[in-house]
């Protein structure tokens, strides 16, 4: 489990610490897992940047960089960008991009809930993040609210692919994670692709409508047996006020069984797209379930280099249908269209 801390003995080692490489260190903004972040400047390009330091032994450095490797591959407006890696003496350090603001965790409190159309907004657009880094074969494996920030105009930023995996490569062998937002099969280490991250953001979903964890315990051995055995409260059931399309898509998002579970972020984000539409009422309707249908097929990677308003055309010369994963639509030899 990634919830350890940095020792005491690396905390002095960084004591009175200046500069790493050409970076400036300005003051320290938080530790955590087996780093420490810092404020600092690029004195070349002027700008501000988040410092990560950490020290592993030399059969972790790798695993260190791996964070540079595959967030290094993703350009996207709600992930951290990554800007340098390297190695300063005795350890390893990351600048990324400097996000001023505050986690997600703020806003899983009871008492700073945020109103159900922003929360439900933020999952929306958290939930395309991970599908642009899916599409690029990159999984996150650690989606929860810290991993989450929020710039000073509310936009969420996922941060933190220190415990990545990139398809095509050997995962770590061992149980990765955050125990409350671990899915069933990464605590089975089974094999974990998408879905895993999907259920850590329904997990997060369930705790920004509701104010707590979907599955809380006063240990990891006890948030395991819940994560494998039990189910949550419905959202409705704690906050009576929610639609019951959002306990639906929580529902489902959160699904012990991998296949009982959206297929892909682009599901999960269909589905949120018709409970904002409930959520905000807008006046045409039928104009916003296009545009949902149109962003659906656009996300689709064959039509990704069709622009929208060829997708517009095909949409209106075609029938959409929806169909489950692996279900057989036509087999050789049948008369169809």
């Amino acid at each position: 489990m990634n919830d350890t801390f940095v020792d005491d003995q690396f905390i002095s080692g960084l004591t009175g610490l200046e500069s790493v490489a050409r970076y400036e260190i300005l003051r320290k903004l938080g530790q955590g897992g087996a780093a420490v972040v810092y404020l600092g400047r690029d004195p070349y390009i002027n700008r501000f940047v988040a410092v990560k330091l950490s020290r592993p032994s030399d059969r972790h450095r790798e695993g260190f960089f791996l964070e540079a490797q595959s967030s290094g591959r993703l350009n996207h407006p709600n992930i951290v960008a990554v800007y340098d890696a390297g190695v300063h003496g005795d350890y390893c350090y990351l600048t990324m991009e400097y996000v001023e603001g505050e986690t997600l965790e703020s806003c899983c409190r009871k008492d700073r809930l945020l109103p159900v159309q922003k929360a439900v907004e933020l999952i929306f657009t958290i939930c395309n993040a991970l599908e642009y880094a899916h599409q690029r074969g990159v999984i996150h494996r650690d989606i929860k609210p810290s991993n989450i920030m929020l710039d000073q105009l509310g936009n969420p930023k996922i941060t933190d692919f220190g415990i990545a995996q990139v398809t095509g490569e050997t995962a770590p062998v061992g149980l990765f994670g955050t125990p409350s937002y671990i899915s069933p099969e990464q605590l089975k280490e089974d094999e974990v692709g998408s879905r895993g991250d999907i259920f850590s953001l329904g997990c997060v979903l369930y705790e920004l409508l509701t104010g707590q964890q979907a599955f809380p315990g006063d240990n990891n051995f006890s948030i395991m047996y819940k994560i494998t055995n039990e189910e949550p409260p419905a959202v409705t059931e704690v906050r009576p006020d929610l639609p019951k399309i959002l306990e639906d898509i929580t529902c489902k998002a959160i699904a012990k069984d991998p296949a009982s579970r959206y297929q892909s972020c682009k599901d999960l984000a269909y589905e949120l797209r018709v409970a904002l539409r409930g959520l905000s009422g807008p006046p045409d309707a039928d104009a916003e379930k296009l545009k949902d249908v149109i962003d659906y097929v656009h996300h689709v990677p064959f039509f990704h280099s069709f622009d929208k308003d060829q997708i517009r055309e095909l949409i209106g010369a075609a029938t959409i249908r929806k169909f489950p994963k692996d279900k057989v639509i036509v087999e050789h030899g049948d008369i169809d269209d």
